[in-house]
């Protein structure tokens, strides 16, 4: 994407490799404070030499390393002594102990040297590429499926067509169920089966979310300072420093759009899973005992519905476990989003 100086830089223009704009996103280095025992002087006093007092502005014997003048009138004036002043272009910074970090210009390209920040122009609500989640989780079928229970009928026949007089039995589900007592001598057939009514359960598996990048990429290159006068530092033009606790600039400096950096973003993103019921009626599923407490199983057939014990045993009790006959409704939804929360104070010289 081409970086809009209007957008980002009053008064600065984007060039490659060394555009200088105001508006970064900064990821990296907080480390770069500023620390000025560190920083040279931005240039060495001249040697001094003879002259005649009172021949000239400035005249007088000057010591070497630009001491004091001692003869005639000196109006040509600059300091006298300490640190020299800083070019016509810089600007003499007193940071006033305030925590900041730089100093650093803006590059549309990697930095050469020290990066001191990295992230992204802050354009707003086009700041950051962020592609949504991808989801991928996946339902499973719940323990109890909530089927209805099937009522156990008795009959007399091998078609189960001819009742014996007893009323049916509800066989709820997982649960012994004991069925009438008549029933052990002959059939019974089950009916009324419904679908599973208890939802499927996420398996919770995260989502996939890809890491954000921002729409133009920039870079904080560290730049070169000297001292000046009252401890403090020549900045050029185009020049800055950011903090992340400090609200006001220092003097000689102005605030400019602000930096976004990876860590100034909010990331929300991610999946929602919905999970329906299991999909088709409840099947057909039943254990038979031959005692009255599902305790004593006893092996039983099934003939075009009919249900009857093997070997003319007895069929006194029974389990309806019913099993899901179709899979799992599963809705994946992408959620979230990523959004600016909070941008550090940008400085920089005019």
């Amino acid at each position: 994407m081409q970086a809009s100086s209007e957008r980002f830089d009053p008064g600065m223009s984007l060039r490659p490799h060394s555009a200088v704009v105001y508006a970064i996103v900064a990821a990296g280095c907080l480390s770069c404070t500023l620390d000025f025992d560190e920083v040279g002087p931005r240039g060495a006093a001249g040697g001094g030499g003879d002259s005649q007092g009172g021949n000239g502005p400035g005249g007088g014997n000057a010591t070497a390393g630009g001491g004091p003048n001692t003869g005639g009138d000196d109006t040509g004036g600059g300091p006298v002594g300490g640190a020299p002043p800083c070019g016509t272009t810089d600007v003499c910074v007193q940071l006033g102990g305030g925590v900041f970090s730089g100093p650093f210009q803006i590059e549309a390209e990697p930095c050469a040297g020290t990066t001191v920040i990295v992230g992204g122009a802050d354009l707003g609500d086009n700041s950051v590429v962020a592609d949504p989640a991808t989801c991928q989780c996946s339902c499973i079928a719940p323990t109890n499926l909530g089927c209805p229970a099937p009522v156990a009928t008795p009959y007399t026949d091998a078609a189960c067509m001819v009742g014996n007089g007893s009323v049916g039995v509800g066989l709820p589900e997982d649960a012994c169920s004991v069925l009438p007592q008549n029933t052990h001598s002959l059939y019974f057939q089950l009916g009324g089966f419904g679908s599973p009514t208890n939802n499927c359960t996420s398996d919770a598996v995260p989502a996939f979310v890809p890491p954000p990048s921002f729409t133009q990429q920039l870079y904080g290159c560290n730049v070169a300072i000297g001292t000046c006068e009252d401890g403090g530092a020549c900045f050029p033009s185009k020049t800055c420093v950011f903090s992340d606790t400090e609200t006001v600039c220092p003097e000689g400096m102005e605030q400019v759009a602000s930096i976004v950096r990876p860590t100034d973003l909010k990331d929300d993103r991610g999946c929602t899973c919905e999970c329906g019921p299991p999909a088709g009626p409840c099947q057909f599923a039943i254990g038979t005992y031959s005692d009255g407490s599902c305790a004593a199983f006893q092996p039983a057939d099934n003939d075009s519905g009919c249900v009857y014990a093997d070997n003319s045993g007895v069929i006194a009790s029974a389990i309806y476990s019913p099993a899901a006959s179709g899979g799992c409704f599963t809705g994946q939804s992408p959620s979230g989003s990523v959004a600016i929360a909070q941008r550090p104070l940008v400085c920089c010289t005019p």
